[in-house]
């Protein structure tokens, strides 16, 4: 895409080109937030750039491959722990840890900043 002539940028090109814009899906295997649908925004908003100036457009969403992942994950579960059966509840439950273990770690530091900021100000006095 560029400039005319005219220095506008035209409505459409003369010969538009094939694209194909791919992009990703969220990791199936993580906590899902608003953070992980950041590139099918950016994928979606493109093609429909490229669209909207004439371009032949392909939109390949690619989905992240959880069975080898899920695999591996329940493989190691069954080395390392009692053998167990690994359930729905289990996993859900090492979620839950791992969003505990992330929002205290960020308390932490919150506190270590503020503890911080305090002895500046006090040491500023």
């Amino acid at each position: 895409m560029s400039i005319d002539s005219t220095g506008q940028f035209p409505d459409t090109f003369q010969d538009p080109e094939r694209v194909c814009v791919e992009h990703t899906s969220i990791n199936p295997t993580g906590p899902i937030h608003v953070g992980r649908v950041r590139n099918s925004i950016i994928g979606d908003s493109i093609s429909k750039l490229f669209k909207r100036y004439g371009y032949r457009v392909t939109t390949q969403y690619f989905v992240n491959d959880s069975g080898k992942q899920m695999m591996s994950l329940y493989l190691a579960y069954i080395k390392y722990n009692s053998g167990t059966a690994l359930t729905p509840e289990l996993l859900l439950d090492g979620y839950k840890r791992s969003i505990r273990k992330w929002k205290n770690r960020d308390q932490r530091m919150k506190l270590r900043k503020l503890s911080r900021n305090m002895k500046e100000e006090i040491l500023s006095l």
